[in-house]
């Protein structure tokens, strides 16, 4: 089942959703595949002590043009780990 954030990015038709991933691992590999223009992740998945996002910077960047993160947090510990991933912009996910 599609997540929201994948629904609401395929409502919108000038976007191609080329993939979904539930973890670090699963994102590498898609990234790999996909070479995605913009790729959307989120900085805390099930996985992230095997692959922790301050080590995902040279895998992605070299595949993905664009990367933005997704955290709980907007504090300087977030932004910190969303630009050691290689981030180019971190969006907090909560509704304030």
């Amino acid at each position: 089942m599609p997540s929201a954030v994948a629904k609401l990015l395929s409502a919108e038709p000038t976007i191609a959703l080329v993939g979904e991933a539930t973890s670090f691992a699963e994102t590498l590999r898609q990234c790999v595949a996909t070479n995605p223009d913009v790729l959307l992740i989120d900085l805390h998945m099930p996985d992230e002590q095997e692959y922790p996002p301050e080590h995902l910077d040279p895998v992605i960047s070299y595949h993905a043009r664009n990367i933005i993160a997704l955290s709980l947090w907007d504090d300087d510990k977030a932004r910190a780990l969303a630009r050691s991933s290689g981030a180019h912009l971190l969006l907090d996910k909560t509704l304030r």
